[in-house]
């Protein structure tokens, strides 16, 4: 929008919208004066910013707004609102506003009637959101972040640097342990880097998703060796930073790979799951964390991961079946452990798993309910592996193009 939001609502409407600029500037020197007296105060008539209400308000006004448009808010995500009967989706972000619709007459009427409540500008086709930037035609949509990234290695210098094939390197062990001489590097702004790389991972950038999750961790410890680690990811990303999600037509199989490495944090030896969603051809969902709790074998880790992974997935059948693709909602998970797969189909009692926190046996109520099948994968062909440790480059290269990760000049494999 054109002029703030939370300047435009009124926290009450208490001020004649007809009043001439003349007559508020009098009653603005009639407010001043009576101030000067004692015992006066001001009431706020606007949501002004930073006012502990003023985002609430704006809320309430825009979604009031949307829903005398025609437009249903949805109850997995209450800022995408949708009209079924023309495939018309609008989605908010404060008072930024995407239209989705293959109806130019529905999407004409949404911007003719939201002109009417508050000042709009029309940016037209959407190139640019939440430092992403967008590319589109008739048959894909690619999301990049290259600007962002740009941004980024400005900021702390490294517009230069030599470019890395991976994230993290293999075999690469980072703990709180340090010698005498690994000091902490007081004058690099490790916080805020790895705060920026999380922008950059939960954007658009999967394959930077793991070597974020294991440096967050030392936030409030860290020392030489982690800024260095830190550094190696800005010039992983200097060498990629044409990398893009590509999402394709015809391509709307919904398909999940879940995966997890077994002890391999070198603080408390626990878990680390991944696991990402793919629908027509990229991956747009997607988590790289270490498990709550420690696992006792590769297929009790890999099982946890499971669990984890089907609470998105009943999440997402819902969220589709919302906006209207009852067809896509059927998912797919593929996972590299038969053992694993073996207790999300079996309620027997076993004495090797028995002691397996009820909280993860929801994945076995989950296929039972819900339209999610279970499949066997080879680990060479897991895309979920780089969500769980650090890969030599042919490893890495494979998971990533299988996440749709591709630039300019590559092309898809199939």
């Amino acid at each position: 929008m054109e002029k703030p939001a939370l300047l435009q609502e009124m926290l009450q409407r208490i001020i004649d919208e007809e009043e001439d600029d003349h007559t508020l500037v009098k009653k603005a020197r009639v407010m001043l004066r009576d101030l000067q007296g004692e015992n006066k105060i001001c009431k706020l008539r606007k949501a002004l910013y930073g006012l502990r209400r003023a985002g609430r308000q704006w809320n309430y006004e825009i979604d009031k707004t949307m829903k005398r448009a025609g437009l249903v808010p949805t109850n997995a995500d209450p800022c995408v609102y949708v009209d079924k009967n023309t495939r018309t989706f609008v989605l908010i972000y404060v008072d930024d506003i995407l239209i989705i619709s293959g109806n130019q007459e529905r999407e004409r009427q949404i911007k003719d009637f939201l002109s009417k409540t508050f000042r709009i500008k029309d940016f037209g086709l959407a190139k640019y959101c939440l430092g992403i930037q967008i590319e589109q035609n008739e048959n894909e949509i690619c999301l990049s972040q290259a600007g962002y990234i740009r941004e980024i290695l400005k900021r702390n210098r490294m517009e230069d640097c030599k470019p890395v094939l991976t994230p993290l390197a293999v075999g690469s062990k980072l703990s709180e342990l340090h010698s005498e001489d690994d000091n902490e590097d007081t004058n690099f702004p490790f916080r805020e880097l790895i705060g920026a790389l999380m922008y950059v991972a939960v954007g658009n950038r999967p394959d930077v998703s793991h070597a974020v999750s294991v440096l967050s961790q030392f936030s409030n410890c860290y020392r030489k060796k982690h800024c260095t680690a830190a550094k190696r990811v800005l010039r992983y990303l200097k060498g990629t930073i044409d990398k893009k999600l590509i999402y394709r037509k015809n391509q709307d199989n919904l398909t999940c790979y879940v995966d997890a490495d077994w002890a391999n944090c070198e603080i408390d030896r626990r878990s680390y799951t991944g696991s990402t969603f793919i629908l027509s051809g990229a991956a747009f969902s997607w988590e790289s964390r270490k498990q709550r709790t420690f696992a006792l074998s590769s297929t009790e880790a890999e099982y946890m991961a499971f669990s984890d992974a089907s609470k998105e997935a009943v999440f997402l059948i819902g969220y589709l079946k919302e906006l209207g693709f009852q067809s896509l909602a059927n998912v797919v998970v593929f996972n590299d452990n038969q053992g694993a797969g073996k207790l999300t189909e079996n309620s027997v009692y076993h004495a090797r798993s028995k002691h397996i926190d009820v909280r993860y046996h929801f994945i076995r109520d989950a296929v039972k309910k819900h339209p999610i099948k279970i499949l066997y994968l080879p680990t060479e062909k897991m895309i979920a592996d780089v969500l769980t440790k650090a890969l030599p480059k042919e490893n890495h290269d494979r998971c990533i193009l299988g996440l749709g990760l591709q630039s300019d000049n590559t092309s898809a494999v199939t």
